[in-house]
């Protein structure tokens, strides 16, 4: 307990130190930059530390939310300031800092919320034993051929685009609020309901490849297809949210004892793999994607916008650009919006809702969310390609530095929240809204930092309302069967 309160003043001691700076940053000060990496490293050590308050039961401990959320954040928001103090960009490279005199600014805005979400985390307290009567098992295989239905639909609305190359920021918008759109919503929904009801099946498990195997062919398959047709398109963040579906719902069921070298070694090949795909992203579309690959292959990734200490995540550490724009133009040249981004995004989970939120909403498409706004700041109304945004800028173009503070604080609790109530109760007793929960903020964990904080919330509430209609269908069923016997 001590060591918690120990932890708990030295977090807060420098967080007012990161507020500090933040007030009061002007010009670039390498000095400056580099105390504020090494008050990061020093925050993320009473992380480490203190990460496993309260969770006493659990027997894995290599994977967690707040493992893969944080090693994203610190690819996003702190690895091109590693870059700039070694030397191998400048603090006048516009792509990446818009200007010099917002890089201490911005990287104190970011040290905020690494401390912020840290101390929610370890701050959470526990009270009593979670575990209940064991849930009766949901068969899942009607569920797995739905699965598999919707994928064959997603193939056939979009199928034709992505092979062809049109998948872009033009393609994107055109789509927004249609079926097409709406189908990879829903085949994502389907995922997340199947590989929650299967943590709950009375299978032995002793391996990943088991795993996969226990999931049937159809499952297998739906993923396959899916998997495929978006990794032909170059879109990385579907993939990497199904991938950590898949292994999120593996490691909740078993409880594996991992290999941290193992996870280390995975996690390099998919940061090079998807590297690749973000450079094939940017060849000629008329090429096939093996080709645009290959060509990828053979670019040198370290010059991709600038050098980098880890080039195979220099493409993703780019997106502190998105974090600078923000900071350089709100509220100097745009008021605060006071969580109208955030609306929309939940709004969002209401099906066809853009007719609804024309009427409440400026229809400027600025103003869509955070992505779009940043994305016409750095490139005018004739953009040809998408900026994205960050998880940091989305709550910061909202509420300013408060809003980050509190909104990464409010996160770091409900990941804790989440991972108590998962890993300390045994899985056959995990109440299905927080094992669902628990694979949607793993599936988001890396990708979040790159987006806003709600972008990916659809995809959850349908997952839910799959769940619900399903197990509900599933157990009238069984009812009436047994009034039968």
């Amino acid at each position: 307990m001590l060591k918690k309160t120990i932890s708990i003043l030295s977090l807060v001691f420098l967080l007012i130190t990161g507020c500090i700076l933040y007030y009061l940053a002007g010009e670039y000060s390498r000095s400056q930059l580099i105390l504020i990496l090494i008050a990061a490293v020093i925050a993320f050590f009473f992380f480490i530390i203190n990460r496993n308050y309260s969770i006493r039961d659990s027997t894995s401990h290599s994977i967690r939310i707040a493992y893969i959320f944080l090693l994203g954040y610190f690819i996003v928001f702190f690895q091109r300031y590693l870059d700039l103090i070694a030397g191998l960009c400048s603090p006048n490279n516009s792509f990446l800092f818009n200007s010099s005199d917002t890089i201490i600014r911005t990287a104190a805005l970011s040290f905020i919320g690494l401390i912020a979400f840290i101390l929610g985390y370890i701050s959470y307290k526990s009270y009593g034993n979670y575990a209940q009567k064991n849930i009766k098992i949901i068969e899942t295989s009607t569920l797995k051929g739905l699965s598999l239905i919707f994928t064959i639909i997603f193939v056939a609305l979009n199928g034709a685009d992505f092979i062809a190359g049109s998948y872009s920021q033009a393609f994107i918008e055109s789509r927004q609020g249609t079926v097409a759109a709406y189908s990879q919503v829903i085949c994502q929904a389907f995922y997340l309901a199947t590989l929650t009801l299967e943590i709950y099946q009375n299978k032995p498990c002793l391996s990943f490849w088991q795993f996969l195997k226990q999931l049937g062919v159809r499952f297998n398959l739906a993923l396959l297809i899916y998997v495929s047709l978006v990794l032909v398109s170059g879109d990385r963040g579907p993939i990497i949210q199904v991938g950590l579906m898949l292994i999120a719902s593996y490691v909740i069921k078993v409880r594996p004892h991992v290999n941290l070298i193992a996870i280390i070694f995975i996690c390099i090949i998919g940061a090079y793999a998807l590297t690749l795909m973000g450079i094939a992203r940017t060849q000629d579309k008329s090429d096939s994607f093996i080709t645009r690959m290959e060509l990828s292959s053979n670019h040198k990734i370290e010059t991709y916008s600038a050098p980098s200490l880890i080039p195979i995540t220099g493409e993703l550490s780019n997106s502190v650009r998105c974090t600078h724009t923000a900071v350089a133009n709100v509220p100097s040249r745009h008021p605060f919006f006071y969580g109208s981004f955030q609306l929309r995004d939940l709004c969002r989970i209401i099906p066809f809702s853009n007719a609804l939120t024309s009427y409440i909403f400026d229809t400027d498409s600025r103003y869509q969310n955070s992505a779009m706004f940043i994305t016409i700041l750095r490139n005018g109304r004739f953009y040809t390609s998408g900026e994205g945004s960050t998880v940091v800028a989305d709550l910061y173009l909202s509420f300013g530095m408060p809003g980050v503070l509190i909104g990464l604080f409010l996160f770091g609790r409900l990941v804790k929240h989440v991972e108590t109530k998962v890993f300390f109760t045994p899985p056959a007793q995990i109440p299905f809204l927080y094992s669902s929960l628990a694979l949607f903020l793993f599936s988001i964990a890396i990708y979040i930092n790159r987006s806003g904080i709600f972008s990916s919330i659809a995809s959850f509430s349908y997952g839910i309302i799959v769940i619900f209609i399903y197990v509900t269908l599933h157990r009238q069923r069984v009812s009436i069967k047994s009034h039968k016997l």
